[in-house]
């Protein structure tokens, strides 16, 4: 008997199962608003959460592909000596090296829009396998002049294929060939570079301090002996997730391996360089010393031929004077011979004028007599007195004519003596004059012959003076260059290696931490999403079963078990929740990650978002929306169908009227009209109903507050950390060794610069803080006059806003340090100083601060800690008001000319990164926001459906009793507003502490959130939940004008 009554019922049950399913279709098409809202609610809350979450992942594997598809490096060397082939050789015999490429690069200038830009020459070789560029227009450069610029930034709007650029030098010269074989570019191509995947380009030594751009050029063009970088990629990194810890282990063991081949490295160049700088030094002395003793040989025979010509010089000059001696005394006896003729000469003519004058004076007597004896004629014949006369006559002619003949004779004797002595003296003198004028020509001669050879001796000297004060200088100048060498050769230091993996490429760690803003987002905020998405499911469901009691007592007792009663539910729910479910997952995989990503494009170049279906996502999420949706039709049919059919045919009674609390406020009570009595009643007559509805009003409502509060706390970090914390314009940084040498000079350089205001020297260093097992990075800040610090950081407690000065009693910590290491004012800390070793510092005080880590300390606190003054590094200053970018570009280009001068940063352009982050992240918000808004209104509608859908009869009765559709629209809107007003209120609370969960689980490390909501956030969730609210009654509104009384009444039977 039990044996064929098995098979008949089995054959019964069967052929049950075919009506059940029947009537479950037909119920999903008479109730086919609430099936959709399930549907809604679920693919809303599933397609959220599973996009929001898989954006993070989608992003790593977006930048992984990326990455792998241009093999970019896993690191790259860098060195202060260059990388030449013996370190390159070096880097791949290390362990784990799989490639190393060579590469140069060359900060340059090119004009743009008629400004001076700094753009990045960076080497191709068409057998390059690594940091590939992306080719989007035109080809990569294949010849020397040709290049391929950056198809993104100033480049893609100035710059088009075949347009020609000229490469410049710091210093404005257009020839750049000391490092390049030509300064003029052609353009053949736009490319996309895996080493820039942000438009931040890093930093640079010339121009305004910043690479705005880049371009790749032949790597034949570059002259440089030696390379500037090398790009190293380790085995097996590639097969891995360039995100994952698996990936960053091995990097950073290679890392570590490529920093020991560095530092062995180093110290073999800097042997080589030493020596070889030595050697050359060496030579330099000896070549110097050689020629000191050529020179010094050559100056002595040249010295002792000028002291030979002088000795000549002198004894000319002697026998010049013994000859002038020798004739002045021969003229003197020459004269006084010529003086002794010409007495002579004058004696006789004295005498023969004497003799002269007695023959003039005795002729004319002799003659007379003659004359008269002649004219008396013969004496004979003349009278005797005659003859007497001419006897005395005669006589005295007689006695005179020998003494006149004598007279006479010694006339002409003396005549003759007068005339010899006469030819005598005139011979005499002109032979003396003769004599006289050519010995004083011989002597003017000799003379005029020692003047010149004085004057050529005096020449010679000078030459000699001025050859001998040249080759001392020469030979000074060569010791001193010399000397100066080896002086720099002291102060040649061991190479520096850099070994900096992805971590340090520019907008590489930038694009994980976003990654990991989303990943952390998702971990909170799409989680109560989907809660609030699942209660709703929830209520919905539980709300259909209670409703359709006597539908389900009716088919128990067509002899239907509970569980099959059960199935039609379960169907039902978890159809609706699979469909939901498998719907949001399609788009949610493919909307939320390309919207976020596409946000991100305003800071990274790269290609589309990837983004695979994730199935362990999707598994779970659909499992969990089906179990959501069975587990509260199960529980909620284990209750009801434990009744009875003949009890699940009748409804329930109605619960009991009660008095509300309101009712004994008399003075209100009385105050209150029929409506609104019936409304307090109804209110807290269905607490589970009030419950559910006002849980998820408050639920959409802290979605939306949280939304805005996140975007209120992102935009805070710009506002708060650049426009009132942080007040520098600019960061210099030096060389530390130079300033500790010349202090001065670094202070001075900044002094009656136009565009500075003022100026602060700090000492800033990276350090690694810690306490406890906890460690973080932190910038040390030490001013130079603590007076001055708060006109370039403001220092203050975040809760009250006040300010506070640095003092000498402890350290100043940021706020986010503080809570990362969990320690508050009072506690002690440790900073990691050179050689490992551990300075205990105690904490003054804690400062507001939202962008990285900052620990200040006085100077007098710092030499207690350290034991030495501060050397100061770097400078902090403030520009001239509308300064602008002129004003930046004017100081770069001066500070960054001057020796000594590492960097040139602004407060401007840190402040554009945070925006564009900033930016980026408003967009996630929005996408929340806007999510969060659709929830709010799908649930609204929901719950408001539903509570029409179980209050139908009520509402069918008061239109009976006459109520006009206007009124009976009212009677429920009141309801819906009152639970909307306690639902925002309960809201706006869990909305401030679910902001402060998200905020503190989005943070990362060196960032820290603004933690205050505006007023206007409240005020716009609010809002958009009362209009929500508002919409769904007013959809409501036509809905209850449809309401048939009569089928309404009878629908219980």
């Amino acid at each position: 008997m039990s044996g064929q009554q098995g098979p008949q019922a089995k054959k019964r049950r069967r052929s049950l199962f075919g009506p059940l399913a029947k009537d479950t279709l037909r119920e999903i098409k008479k109730t086919r608003s609430r099936f959709l809202s399930i549907f809604l609610i679920v693919a809303l809350g599933a397609g959220f959460f599973a996009g929001i979450k898989a954006t993070g992942p989608d992003m790593k594997l977006t930048g992984d592909t990326y990455f792998d598809d241009q093999d970019l490096m896993d690191a790259k060397a860098l060195s202060t000596y260059g990388i030449n082939g013996d370190d390159l050789a070096a880097l791949r015999a290390a362990e784990g090296v799989k490639t190393v490429q060579p590469g140069y690069s060359l900060d340059v200038i090119v004009k743009m829009g008629g400004k001076d830009t700094v753009v990045k020459a960076l080497s191709y070789d068409p057998g390059d396998t690594l940091n590939r560029p992306l080719v989007v227009e035109g080809r990569l450069p294949q010849n020397s002049g040709e290049c391929a610029i950056n198809a993104t930034e100033m480049f893609g709007d100035g710059y088009q294929i075949g347009d020609k650029l000229v490469l410049q030098s710091d210093s404005g010269n257009t020839q750049v060939e000391d490092n390049l074989r030509t300064a003029e570019y052609t353009i053949v191509g736009r490319v996309q570079s895996p080493l820039y995947v942000t438009y931040e380009l890093g930093s640079s030594s010339i121009g305004s301090g910043k690479v705005s751009d880049y371009l790749y050029i032949p790597a034949d063009d570059f002259t440089t002996e030696v390379y500037t970088e090398a790009y190293i990629t380790f085995t097996g990194a590639k097969a891995l997730d360039c995100f994952s810890d698996a990936y960053k282990t091995l990097r950073d063991d290679g890392v570590k391996t490529l920093e020991a081949v560095g530092e062995e490295r180093a110290q073999i160049r800097y042997d080589e360089v030493f020596g070889e700088a030595e050697k050359q030094l060496d030579d330099a002395q000896k070549e110097l010393d050689d020629g000191r003793v050529a020179g010094e040989a050559e100056l002595g025979a040249a010295r002792q031929k000028l002291d030979d010509a002088y000795a000549q010089l002198e004894s000319g000059r002697q026998q010049l004077a013994e000859n002038r001696q020798l004739y002045e005394s021969g003229i003197t006896q020459g004269q006084a011979q010529i003086d002794e003729v010409k007495k002579t000469r004058d004696d006789l003519q004295v005498k023969y004028d004497q003799l002269a004058a007695a023959v003039a004076q005795m002729g004319p007597k002799v003659e007379g007599l003659k004359a008269q004896i002649d004219a008396m004629g013969d004496p004979a014949a003349l009278p005797a007195e005659q003859q007497a006369l001419y006897a005395q006559l005669t006589a005295q002619y007689d006695q005179l004519q020998p003494q006149y003949a004598q007279l006479q004779q010694n006339a002409a004797q003396v005549k003759g003596y007068l005339d010899q002595a006469v030819s005598g003296y005139a011979q005499a003198k002109a032979q003396f004059d003769q004599q006289k004028a050519e010995g004083e020509a011989q002597l003017q001669q000799a003379a005029q012959q020692i003047d010149q050879g004085q004057a050529e001796y005096d020449q010679g000297m000078a030459d000699y003076q001025v050859a001998l004060a040249d080759f001392e200088q020469q030979m000074r100048d060569g010791q001193q260059k010399i000397d100066d060498g080896r002086a720099e050769l002291q102060k040649i230091k061991v190479p520096v290696w850099y070994i900096n993996s992805r971590q340090q490429n520019t907008g590489y760690a930038g694009f994980e931490q976003d990654a990991d803003r989303i990943n952390n987002i998702s971990l909170v905020f799409p989680v109560f999403f989907i809660l609030v998405a699942a209660l709703v499911c929830i209520t919905t469901m539980t709300r259909m079963v209670e409703e359709q009691r006597t539908q389900a007592g009716t088919i128990k007792a067509l002899g239907y078990g509970s569980w099959a009663t059960a199935a039609k539910y379960l169907v039902y729910a978890v159809s609706a929740a699979v469909l939901g479910a498998v719907v949001g997952l399609l788009i949610g995989f493919k909307l939320f990650p390309g919207i976020i990503f596409g946000a991100y494009g305003i800071m990274y170049r790269m290609i589309d978002v990837v983004a695979p279906f994730r199935w362990n996502y999707a598994l779970w999420i659909t499992l969990g929306a089906a179990a959501c949706a069975g587990l509260s039709v199960i529980s909620v049919c284990l209750g009801e169908l434990r009744e009875q059919p003949s009890q699940l045919m009748r409804p329930k009674a109605p619960k009991a009227g009660k008095r509300v609390l309101l009712e004994r406020v008399n003075f209100i009570w009385r105050r209150l009209s029929f409506t609104g009595k019936v409304t307090a009643r109804n209110l807290f007559r269905y607490k589970k109903r009030i419950f559910m509805t006002v849980l998820g009003i408050a639920g959409c409502t802290a979605l939306m507050l949280t939304g805005f509060g996140v975007k209120d706390s992102i935009s805070g970090i710009v506002k708060n950390q650049f426009g009132t914390l942080t007040r520098q314009d600019t960061t210099i940084v030096f060389d530390e060794d130079q300033v500790k040498g010349d202090r001065a000079r670094f202070a001075d350089m900044l002094q009656g610069r136009d565009e500075l205001q003022k100026s602060l020297l700090v000492r800033q260093k990276n350090s690694t803080v810690g306490h406890g097992s906890r460690e973080y990075d932190a910038y040390l800040f030490v001013p130079e006059k603590v007076e001055q610090l708060s006109d370039y950081v403001l220092l203050r407690h975040r809760s009250d806003k006040k300010p506070y000065a640095l003092g000498d009693d402890g350290a100043v910590i940021d706020e986010k340090l503080a809570q990362l290491l969990h320690v508050s004012a009072g506690d002690e800390i440790y900073l990691v100083g050179d050689e490992n070793v551990r300075y205990t510092l105690k904490i003054a005080d804690i400062t507001e601060n939202y962008a990285g880590h900052y620990l200040y300390m006085s100077p007098s606190y710092y030499m207690k800690v350290f034991g030495a003054a501060p050397a100061y590094n770097a400078a902090l200053g403030i520009l001239q008001q509308n300064g602008g970018q002129q004003a930046e570009e004017s100081l770069s280009a001066y500070l960054l000319a001057q020796d000594g001068v590492l960097t040139v940063s602004y407060t401007s352009g840190i402040e554009d990164n945070f925006d564009d982050t900033i930016g980026s992240l408003n967009y996630v918000v929005i996408v929340l926001i806007v999510c969060a808004g659709l929830l709010a209104f799908v649930v609204l509608y929901n719950l408001t459906n539903i509570n029409v859908g179980e209050r139908i009869r009520e509402i069918a009765t008061i239109k009976v009793l006459g109520f006009t559709d206007r009124e009976v629209s009212a009677y429920i809107y009141r309801e819906n507003i009152f639970l909307t007003v306690f639902g925002v209120a309960a809201g706006l609370l869990v909305g401030i502490a679910l902001h402060r969960f998200v905020i503190t689980t989005a943070e990362i490390d060196s960032i820290m959130f603004g933690r205050d909501i505006s007023a206007l956030s409240y005020l716009l969730a609010a809002l958009l939940t009362v209009v929500f609210s508002l919409l769904v009654n007013f959809a409501m509104h036509y809905k209850l004008k449809k309401v048939d009384m009569v089928e309404s009444l009878k629908s219980v039977e």
